[in-house]
This record gives C-alpha cells, sequence and structure tokens, in this order.
C-alpha cells in the first residue's frame, strides 16, 4: 500500500507539471512580446529630420551606445527566468536517481512503414515520478515540501489557484472538519483527497465511489 507521504509526493509532482505548462506558454507568449517592442524600439534609430546628421548624437541622430544596445531586450522575461530556476532546483532535486530506462516507440517513415525506434522521456520530473513510490516515507515527504513550494511561486507568478476543488458536505475521518479537497492534476487514477485543516491523505477513489467507507490514514511523519 502506498505510504502517506508518497501520495502528497505524487499529487505535488502532477500540480508542479501542469504549473510548468502554463509557465512555458507565457514565457513564450512574454517572449513575443519582447520582441515586438523592440520592433517599435528599433524605429529610433532612424533620423528624426531627413537629411540633417549631427556627429554629436543630437535630436535627430541616435548616439552610439543606443546603436551598440540596439540587439539587447528592451526587458526582461521574467516568466523565462522563473522557469529557469525552477528547472534548475528539479534538476538538483533528480540528480540522485537513476535514469528512466528507453522504450520503444513506432515511428511510421516517408514510405508508410512503421520502424521501432528507442526512445526516452528522462526529464527531472519524470525521474521523480518514477523515484516516488520506491522512496522512504521521510524522503518522501521531504520532496512533497519541496515540490509543494516551487508549484506555489509559480502558480503565484501566473496567477493561477491550487490544483484542488472542494469536496462540499463530507467531513474528514480524522478531525472531522468538512474540508476535504480533491486534486485535478494528472491521471484521475493519481489523484487523492487532502484534508485542509489536518493535511490527512486518501486515495481519490477511497473517497469518491463506491469505497468511500474505507478507512483514511492521516500524514502522521512515519519513520
Amino acid at each position: 500500500m502506498t505510504h502517506t507521504a508518497a501520495l502528497h509526493a505524487r499529487a505535488a509532482a502532477h500540480s508542479l507539471g501542469d504549473a510548468l505548462t502554463a509557465l512555458r506558454r507565457t514565457a513564450a507568449a512574454e517572449a513575443a512580446h519582447i520582441a515586438c517592442e523592440g520592433l517599435y524600439a528599433a524605429d529610433g534609430l532612424r533620423s528624426t529630420t531627413y537629411g540633417v546628421r549631427y556627429g554629436s548624437g543630437g535630436h535627430s541622430d541616435p548616439t552610439a551606445t543606443t546603436y551598440l544596445t540596439a540587439g539587447e531586450p528592451f526587458r526582461v522575461n521574467r516568466s523565462r527566468a522563473l522557469l529557469d530556476d525552477i528547472s534548475e532546483q528539479l534538476h538538483r532535486l533528480a540528480q540522485p536517481l537513476p535514469p528512466l530506462p528507453a522504450f520503444a516507440a513506432p515511428t511510421i517513415t516517408g514510405t508508410g512503414d512503421i520502424r521501432w525506434e528507442a526512445q526516452t522521456r528522462d526529464t527531472p520530473l519524470d525521474r521523480i515520478h518514477a523515484a516516488i513510490p520506491n522512496q522512504r516515507p521521510d524522503t518522501a515527504a521531504r520532496l512533497a515540501d519541496a515540490l509543494t513550494r516551487l508549484d506555489e511561486v509559480a502558480r503565484r507568478h501566473l496567477k493561477l489557484p491550487p490544483a484542488r476543488e472542494p469536496l462540499t458536505g463530507q467531513p474528514c475521518r480524522c478531525c472531522g472538519q468538512r474540508r476535504l479537497e480533491a486534486t485535478t492534476a494528472g491521471p484521475v487514477a493519481e489523484r487523492v483527497v487532502v484534508c485542509a485543516a489536518c493535511n490527512a491523505v486518501w486515495p481519490r477513489d477511497t473517497v469518491i465511489g463506491a469505497v468511500a467507507g474505507a478507512a483514511p490514514a492521516a500524514t502522521a511523519k512515519e519513520a
């Protein structure tokens, strides 16, 4: 049976994966905006008075500094900077983990033939996903905390709400409060239900479905 720390870590990894997808789209859109701003700013390189040139770079001519900085971005792509920072932190988290094995995937050639090629999806977040089920509870708990912090930073930048939705009317079987939330990121089979009051966690299908009477386990610190 999957321990509760692993459930938290898996949910945090799925939530962060969704946030990073949105952050990549935002970074690409921001880069396009910055490029357009550069095109408009390039108009400043043209003399405002045709046929008039001043060696000192007066009102009509741009100065040497303008020419030297003409190819530089006019502002920093904050979304790209954040994406790079989160990616670097994920790389450090995944560095001790073993690489994922290659798998055979079919590709269709130009002649219509099917050719099998070795491929791999070995991003830091993929390695983390693969390692979670085999981690000790204390290791998975620390990983869940780290992934949750990164997810919160990305979502705050994007102004995205947490990847959860409230479950109205159902009390927590650990603390009795009606503050259960179902995660919305990742495959449905890997989603969880979390109590926002006491942090107890269950697999989604033990709370939402025919087996709702199953006794939950709280996320106590497990050795």
